[in-house]
């Protein structure tokens, strides 16, 4: 899936430890809530970096997390380092699409339990949706 960034959307960052080198800028990412087992929100990615510096992490986010400067410290001492991803919130779901809906139409196969690339069965149905909307 793959969008160019429009618009005054909000501007934020996801931090993670994945080792997944396959964010780029531009495009959309989906964002799994565990708790709910569901997916409500959609960005897409301006920047990304990987870095092991909790300074140059948190300067490129600054204003754009709720991460606290210890929370990124923490991030960034992982033998990943932090992924630091900067993207705009397109979208929200609603309703929400939820575990079985998206296995169902090869989007996941399961909880994901890191980044996870969408195959093109999945990349399908998801344009079909976000056009619905």
């Amino acid at each position: 899936l793959s969008t160019r960034p429009w618009g005054n959307a909000l501007r934020k960052a996801y931090l993670c430890n994945s080792p997944s080198g396959q964010i780029s800028p531009g495009d959309a990412v989906l964002f799994y809530r565990s708790r709910l087992q569901t997916v409500s929100i959609v960005g897409v990615v301006e920047h990304t970096l990987r870095t092991s510096s909790p300074e140059e992490a948190l300067n490129l986010v600054a204003g754009r997390t709720v991460y606290s400067g210890s929370d990124i410290e923490q991030l960034a001492s992982h033998r990943f380092g932090v992924l630091v991803t900067l993207f705009r919130q397109d979208r929200v779901i609603d309703p929400p699409w939820t575990l079985p809906e998206l296995v169902d139409h090869a989007v996941l196969r399961g909880p994901p339990q890191t980044v996870t690339r969408v195959k093109e069965e999945g990349r399908q149905w998801i344009h079909q949706r976000l056009a619905d909307t």
